[in-house]
């Protein structure tokens, strides 16, 4: 047969789905630059081997009816809602909008409109933040005022920017485009009004907003590089990408934030900042910890994304554990393991 030459790194691979064992998750790992998928996991998985020579119908059914999904590819085909991995898209999409980096708002630790209570991490608040320290701290009301300042068409051209809503493009049989809701959408699917609510929610990651772990690796990496790269996992494709449409101040702006969510600002930690840990090179990253369900079923999927060295990112990748418990506690240790294994000891 013809040779294939893949972008994946066999040892990478090993490490990711070391740190997905016994999980319901996903991570994808590429190289911003050029689009190279240099890992790809999904957790819980099966054994290729038990389907050669034939899938038998009784070993199909028992996959196909666990609970658990493990025929579902989560890195590229899972639907999840981002969380506060999405606040740099709308960070970006304030700042195009003529929002300073320097505005400030209050947290007194929950947003309130209407009916509506969306609670912060900080249960006594943050007090007054501007946007580099809001990413650093992953403010939710800071991000539900800004997403209400300039509303959804804003939200949408920052988010189709990256691409989210739309298949990644990468060459394999699955490719989940997600979800970037607006009136239109909501009306199509439910016959509902869009209201301020779901603007705030959507601010904040939440709602209906849908992503891949794929796409919030290959958001990670724009962020860091300035440029789109359409993924590959075949080595002798053609890299292919595209600017991003935002000014660079605005771009260093949300780099900084993430850079503090890992580094912290010298008087106190990012929600991130387990993600650095030991790593021999800069780290800028995002948590994210998304609620899903409500009552009994009420569970949150816990994420991290980061690039890295900051400065010239060579890796960026995404990390989500269903059911965790924060994705700076859960997802962005993991991380940190991962990009050890990356860079080593020395940084190479």
């Amino acid at each position: 047969g013809l040779d294939l030459r893949l972008t994946l790194d066999s040892n990478l691979q090993r490490t990711v789905e070391l740190q997905l064992r016994g999980l319901s998750g996903a991570c994808a790992v590429v190289d911003p630059r050029n689009g190279d998928v240099l890992a790809l996991a999904s957790a819980p998985g099966f054994n290729p081997n038990e389907f050669v020579p034939v899938l038998r119908s009784e070993l199909y059914s028992r996959y196909s009816s666990d609970p658990r999904k493990p025929l579902l590819n989560r890195a590229v085909g899972g639907a999840y809602a981002p969380g506060s991995t999405f606040k740099p898209v709308i960070a970006l999409a304030a700042l195009t909008a003529g929002v300073p980096a320097e505005l400030t708002y209050d947290c007194t630790g929950v947003f309130r409109l209407g009916q509506m209570r969306l609670r912060c991490a900080s249960r006594w608040g943050h007090g007054s933040l501007d946007m580099r320290h809001a990413l650093m701290k992953s403010c939710n009301p800071y991000f539900c005022n800004l997403g209400l300042d300039i509303g959804t068409n804003a939200i949408q051209v920052a988010a189709s920017a990256f691409g989210f809503g739309e298949k990644t493009g990468i060459d394999c049989g699955i490719d989940m485009s997600g979800t970037v809701p607006d009136a239109d959408w909501k009306m199509r699917m439910y016959g509902e009004k869009w209201f301020l609510g779901d603007v705030a929610q959507m601010s904040i990651g939440q709602g209906m907003l849908l992503v891949s772990p794929l796409q919030m690796a290959l958001a990670a990496g724009a962020i860091g590089t300035g440029f789109r790269v359409t993924p590959r996992l075949k080595a002798d494709l053609p890299v292919a990408r595209t600017p991003l449409p935002f000014k660079a101040e605005n771009l260093a702006v949300v780099r900084e934030g993430m850079r503090l969510v890992v580094a912290g600002d010298g008087e106190s930690r990012g929600t991130g900042w387990r993600g650095g840990v030991g790593v021999p090179v800069s780290v800028s990253g995002k948590t994210g910890t998304a609620e899903i369900g409500r009552g009994a079923t009420r569970r949150k999927n816990t994420w991290f994304i980061a690039y890295a060295p900051s400065d010239s990112p060579r890796v960026a990748l995404a990390l989500v554990v269903e059911n965790g418990e924060s994705g700076g506690m859960t997802a962005a240790p993991r991380v940190n393991a991962i990009l050890k294994g990356i860079f080593g000891e020395g940084g190479s």
